[in-house]
């Protein structure tokens, strides 16, 4: 006589087995959720890299472009300052040159002490004056509050498009930035005396507050990533202004 030695399962094997079952479905969802957020880090790191390149080296090409533009006129009309401009457009190669190397650099070693943003300001000031003629003022706070790099470094390349803005667009001659710190919040604001947005409000009524999608797109992701109110002023022939409202909490996460 053969005896069934099999052992039925009891509710204690249930329950040890849907135990099992539900450790391993979280085990499952860790596993989806760090790739999804390794998904999304890759998304605003490449963003991030646009934004750069954009602001960056896109810009000094743009400058080089404008001053080859400017020799080219200058042999039909004034051939005695042609030396002068390619000289002017040789620094200018070098100086994109520079900005290539150094974030080739960051990009090698993007953990390395950046600029606190005091002398990335000041050194925009520098920049935009000796090679564009824009006299830029700078106004810091008093007692400025320690920014994390990351958003010391957005906050910089707003400046620099905004500035870049004023001089291309709006053929500004002076900019004022003014960078404040207050116990709730961090502001920017970076106000030109060119020619205002090309599709600035015209009406004499208006308040001259633009819709967000007029102001540079890389100005609005970077605003958008640390969390920030932007605004953007402008009038025909009274310039404009691009003013960032960061909470104190959103510039820590940065």
């Amino acid at each position: 006589m053969i005896r069934d030695t099999r052992r039925k399962f009891t509710r204690d094997d249930l329950e040890f087995l849907l135990l099992l079952v539900s450790q391993a479905a979280a085990v499952f969802e860790n596993v989806r959720l760090e790739q999804k957020a390794e998904e999304v880090a890759v998304l605003e790191e490449r963003s991030r890299i646009a934004r750069d390149l954009h602001d960056g080296f896109i810009q000094s090409l743009a400058g080089i472009d404008l001053r080859v533009e400017a020799c080219k006129q200058l042999t039909q009309r004034d051939p005695g300052r042609v030396p002068r401009a390619l000289q002017d457009l040789h620094q200018a190669v070098e100086r994109g040159c520079r900005e290539v190397r150094q974030y080739m650099t960051a990009l090698r070693a993007p953990r390395q002490p950046a600029d606190d943003l005091r002398s990335a300001l000041d050194r925009l000031a520098s920049e935009f004056g000796s090679r564009d003629h824009l006299a830029v003022y700078v106004a810091h706070p008093a007692s400025e509050r320690g920014l994390p790099a990351a958003t010391g470094h957005e906050l910089a390349q707003i400046v620099r498009e905004a500035l870049h803005n004023a001089v291309r667009h709006g053929q500004a001659t002076q900019a004022i930035v003014k960078l404040g710190a207050r116990p709730s919040h961090v502001y920017l604001v970076i106000r030109d005396n060119g020619r205002g947005f090309p599709s600035g409000n015209t009406s004499p009524d208006s308040d001259g507050f633009l819709k967000l999608a007029v102001a540079p797109w890389s100005i609005r992701e970077r605003a958008a990533a640390l969390g920030g109110s932007l605004r953007v002023w402008s009038k025909p022939g009274l310039g404009a202004e691009v003013s960032l409202l960061i909470p104190v909490a959103a510039g820590s996460r940065a």
